[in-house]
């Protein structure tokens, strides 16, 4: 009985956990690297794809032109001659459209255009817009580029690296090594939508800056070196960044509440916060949508209707259990979208990318299955998992009228987790060099489509 009492009333410790690895003068040679090379991927992408996206990337260049002088597109605002000019001489990559004659010297008419020459962006918010917009005008400015498109979508290269640098901070703080977190980042480099999304005017392109950052903010205020005030107004401006960034708040508020609850006593401050990130985001969500519409006046309605796409005509009772199920899978494999230029299309390409896919859920999977139950790899992978799954439905039910289905590509927030998933397993020898390899083909592939296109 000695015994027994002895061990109940011993204290509950966690597990031991890395200690973070501090910055040196091989970092700044690796944030070198990691710019060298999203320059190279993005500045190819640019030369051999000139023609834009189908993925609204027209309304993203209007934006990103005017917000560069401060200019926020209102609702209802036609497109700009700036952005038209440039989109009748590149044109559009879409099945039957016929682009207007590239002429310089007329004044375009915004009907011949994608939605009418609407910009259908006007409810982003500004931030992305007005530094990438910023960024092209200086690399027009300094570098012998003479079309804003081109050096706007240059400006890719800047989130690449900075989505990059990010992450390899993050993965820092888990005391994960150089070569691990190289392998990792080259995983992403030799990704083809990662590439190409970079490579094109989008406002998924501050997605993984943004959240990598929230969520290295989110350790550093549990590791007592950042206050909660600071982790607070930084999620607001994620989700101020980009909406869908609302999963990186949920996911680090799920996390603190975990970590809040596995001390002994409980730690009350750490629960607060976390069970206010997780209640906070759909009224932070609501109250950032007022505020634009607050900020930015919208114009008068147009004096015609613009075609509403028949996705958007869903019947009452579209939406069923059996429809919520099959949307539980709909954001796992985040780096995979149905749409990629002809030129990155292919047998290998899909191949790699499935493997890449598979690669992600695996690792993320093993840390929260093999690491300890109470470290920190474990409950961040964990939220992530959780909120990958439960997000597919949430959005269902979101856009209730719609019959189109959930974007994988809104799970991004999440993605510097999975990559932390696949960091943590790669302290075994034979799984660095298997995945080095893999990455390493991935790449030396991606720069030969490229090349040759």
């Amino acid at each position: 009985m000695t015994g027994l009492r002895a061990l109940a009333q011993t204290p509950i410790t966690r597990p031991s956990e890395p200690t973070p690895i501090p910055w040196n003068r091989g970092d700044w040679f690796a944030v070198l690297g990691m710019f060298l090379i999203s320059l190279t991927f993005v500045g190819l992408m640019g030369d051999r794809y000139p023609t834009l996206s189908p993925i609204d990337e027209l309304q993203h260049i209007d934006y990103a032109i005017k917000a560069s002088k401060l200019d926020f597109v209102q609702k209802n605002e036609r497109i700009g001659q700036e952005a038209l000019h440039e989109a009748a001489c590149r044109s559009v990559d879409a099945p039957g459209y016929v682009s207007p004659p590239c002429d310089l010297s007329i004044t375009h008419d915004p009907n011949l255009f994608q939605e009418r020459g609407v910009n259908t962006a006007s409810s982003a918010n500004p931030p992305y817009y007005v530094t990438s917009g910023v960024i092209g005008r200086l690399i027009k400015k300094l570098t012998p580029i003479d079309s804003i498109v081109g050096a706007i979508r240059l400006s890719g290269a800047f989130w690449m690296t900075a989505a990059f640098g990010m992450l390899w901070l993050l993965l820092a703080e888990f005391g994960i090594d150089r070569i691990q977190r190289g392998v990792t980042v080259a995983l992403m480099t030799a990704t083809p939508h990662i590439v190409f999304g970079f490579s094109t005017v989008n406002t998924d392109n501050a997605i993984l800056p943004t959240c990598a950052l929230l969520f290295l903010l989110t350790l550093r205020y549990e590791r007592a070196r950042f206050p909660w005030w600071g982790l607070a107004i930084a999620s607001i401006v994620a989700i101020g960044i980009e909406l869908t960034n609302s999963l990186a708040v949920l996911a680090s508020g799920t996390y603190l509440g975990a970590r809040s609850v596995q001390a002994r006593p409980i730690d009350w401050r750490k629960l607060t916060l976390g069970a206010a990130f997780v209640g906070g985001t759909v009224p932070t969500f609501r109250w950032l949508g007022r505020l634009h519409h607050w900020l930015i006046e919208p114009l008068p309605n147009l004096d015609f209707q613009l075609p509403r796409n028949a996705i958007f005509n869903a019947e009452p009772g579209y939406v069923t259990m059996d429809l919520l199920v099959s949307r539980l899978t709909a954001l796992t494999t985040p780096i995979s979208e149905p749409y990629l230029p002809m030129l990155l299309r292919g047998t290998i390409t899909t191949t790699l990318l499935q493997f890449t896919s598979w690669i992600l859920i695996g690792t993320v999977m093993a840390a929260v299955l093999t690491q300890p139950t109470r470290s920190r790899v474990s409950l961040l992978c964990g939220s992530a998992v959780l909120w990958l799954l439960i997000a597919g439905p949430l959005f269902t039910l979101r856009w209730s009228n719609s019959t189109l289905p959930i974007p994988a590509r809104y799970g991004l927030p999440l993605l510097p987790l999975l990559l932390l998933g696949t960091a943590s397993v790669l302290k075994k020898k034979a799984a660095l060099l298997s995945l080095g390899a893999f990455a390493a083909y991935g790449n030396g592939y991606m720069l030969y489509l490229l090349l040759r296109a």
